[in-house]
């Protein structure tokens, strides 16, 4: 298991993981107003079957800056796991 999945407080998805990202648009609204992330917030990414750790640095009405801390981490995972819940509806 990655450690830092864990505690992250979100995660997304990307095209590359460059060393420092910049998250905008419906993603940035979905962080910022629902998620509520702040500043030294643990975030992780994900891309092409890796995922890395990034940290938030700075905030504003339009993007989200994040910066990477360690190294990408390859994920081979081959099989899936579904739960689903069953619940009782009223009448």
């Amino acid at each position: 298991m990655i450690d830092f999945l864990r505690s992250s407080k979100a995660h997304i998805f990307v095209e590359d993981l460059a060393d420092s990202l910049q998250v905008c648009g419906e993603d940035h609204h979905h962080l910022s107003r629902v998620l509520r992330i702040q500043k030294k917030d643990i975030v992780s990414v994900a891309s092409n079957g890796s995922v890395r750790k990034y940290i938030v640095c700075g905030i504003d009405k339009t993007h989200i800056e994040l910066e990477a801390e360690g190294l990408e981490v390859r994920i081979d995972e081959k099989e899936i796991v579904l739960a689903v819940s069953l619940i009782k509806l009223d009448r």
